[in-house]
């Protein structure tokens, strides 16, 4: 329980890079998991909104936990932004058809689970 509010911000900013991810200037993907993506349901404006709403709600969720001591809470929130850095230096090689693109994008969020 004590972890539920970081392990959640961790899987907000995740969703947060697979909208991204899927935009028409990115992969421009028609279907993720199975569904419509974001970009293909929702007006242009939103898709490109809700990806800085989920991280701006990742660290509000990762960083208000009284239950925490501040020092654990900043940790967890510079884990975040490590995590976040990585996964963009990812999708740069990605965009860029780097081999290797994949690494970065996925152990980024992995680094950040522990």
């Amino acid at each position: 329980q004590l972890v539920l509010p970081a392990a959640s911000g961790v899987e907000l900013a995740h969703a947060a890079s697979l909208v991204l991810d899927d935009l028409p200037s990115m992969d421009d993907a028609s279907v993720r998991r199975g569904k419509p993506c974001t970009h293909r349901v929702f007006p242009a404006w939103a898709a490109d909104m809700v990806p800085v709403f989920l991280v701006t709600l990742a660290y509000e969720i990762s960083l208000d936990n009284p239950r925490v001591d501040a020092p654990a809470r900043i940790k967890a929130a510079l884990e975040l932004s490590a995590a976040g850095l990585m996964m963009i230096r990812g999708q740069v090689h990605d965009m860029r058809q780097d081999r290797m693109a994949w690494q970065g994008k996925s152990s980024g969020w992995c680094s950040a689970t522990g």
